[in-house]
């Protein structure tokens, strides 16, 4: 094969190791490799890229593990907050699936998430005429005191209207312009961490119940550090979509 075309295996390994791709520029050196064996340069790259690709799976495995202790130890913190009624038991229980796959999207994602509301749905007097939606998209909520206030009025109606026994809401720190809680002053006054995180307030017709999940970045992987609860009367990011 010409010289022009192992360069070109050699550069397309090159380019795509430049964009994280490294499975891909592996194939691409050993391509290159294939065709020119007493490349020294290439081999050297070949046996780098190797080893970086077996560290950053051992680092995944390691933050999955992280992860899952981090919230199996912080889940049964959170659980005293709950009494013994069914109401709360299945609560907390709503809580705790929506808390492991906000955590899950936050870390595989590297500290992003959709602000959202997941509904507990009922059985409505009147059965719908299509398949009811129990995650509704908020990107928008938190632009403004009107955009917020339209939409608890929307939440609110979709509650009654899908007779939902509760609902989370789930948005990150980043997505809200307005209400910046962790800026109150007085009573207000935020005691927690300064960190990234996102917010789950739950909602229920008797129960209402607020958490930030702190994170923080290691060797460019997400982790979330912990879940801290909040005084919903002083740092709740809606107000009750139940009444």
């Amino acid at each position: 094969m010409p010289p022009v075309f192992l360069q070109g295996y050699f550069r397309k390994g090159s380019a795509l190791e430049a964009m994280d791709r490294y499975d891909d520029a592996l194939v691409a050196y050993r391509e290159a490799l294939e065709q020119n064996p007493q490349s020294a340069e290439v081999a050297s790259k070949i046996k780098r890229l190797s080893q970086l690709i077996r560290d950053r799976k051992r680092a995944k495995e390691k933050l999955a593990k992280s992860n899952g202790t981090t919230t199996s130890s912080a889940l049964e913190k959170i659980k005293t907050e709950f009494g013994d009624t069914d109401i709360e038991k299945k609560s907390y229980n709503f809580v705790k699936e929506v808390i492991e796959s906000g955590m899950r999207e936050w870390s595989e994602n590297h500290g992003k998430l959709d602000p959202a509301v997941r509904f507990s749905v009922g059985n409505p007097p009147k059965p719908p005429a299509e398949e009811v939606a129990t995650l509704v998209s908020i990107s928008k909520a938190f632009e403004s005191p009107d955009t917020l206030s339209s939409c608890v009025s929307f939440l609110r109606q979709y509650a009654v209207d899908t007779a939902s026994e509760c609902a989370c809401v789930v948005v990150s720190k980043a997505s809200i312009a307005y209400p910046q809680v962790w800026k109150g002053q007085g009573s207000r006054k935020w005691k927690h961490t300064q960190s990234d995180g996102f917010f789950v307030q739950l909602e229920a017709p008797s129960l209402r119940r607020a958490w930030f999940i702190s994170s923080f970045v290691d060797k460019g992987q997400t982790i979330c550090r912990d879940i801290e609860s909040l005084d919903i009367d002083l740092h709740a990011v809606m107000a009750p979509l139940f009444r």
